[in-house]
């Protein structure tokens, strides 16, 4: 797996369907920048692979398999908050998945069911809140 944790290029808080004409180009010139840079070094390396992404990870790596489906047989991103659905990634077995307080919550649902009517496979499981357990608290 080769992955940037984040390299930007992107609104966190908009789906390109929300933007207007002007954002979703320079959206397209500055992520398709950065994505060349990280197509380069993936050339050398592989040829198709699983990919996983967590928060802005995972925008970035759900971003490059719709640009490059032929690269990745599989998908998971986690705790997302904006999303491009696309029928390029019909051939990507997807796992979207998101906690219920999440902020990215709502979003993570609709880009499931959108990813369903355009026919791609794809498996959403969203979990309740959670605890992080402190040893020391418990003790």
């Amino acid at each position: 797996m080769i992955m940037w944790s984040n390299f930007g290029g992107y609104s966190p808080s908009i789906n390109t369907d929300e933007m207007d004409a002007r954002q979703v180009k320079d959206y397209e010139f500055i992520f398709n920048d950065r994505f060349s840079e990280w197509e380069t070094g993936f050339k050398r390396v592989m040829s198709k692979f699983m990919l996983y992404g967590f928060s802005g990870g995972a925008q970035i790596a759900h971003r490059m398999a719709m640009r490059k489906p032929q690269y990745f047989s599989g998908i998971h991103i986690h705790v997302n908050s904006g999303y491009t659905p696309s029928a390029n990634a019909k051939g990507i077995v997807w796992l979207a998945t998101a906690v219920e307080i999440e902020y990215g919550y709502s979003e993570a649902k609709w880009f499931y069911e959108r990813m369903i009517d355009l026919g791609c496979a794809v498996i959403f499981k969203a979990g309740k809140n959670f605890r992080v357990r402190n040893k020391r608290a418990d003790a």
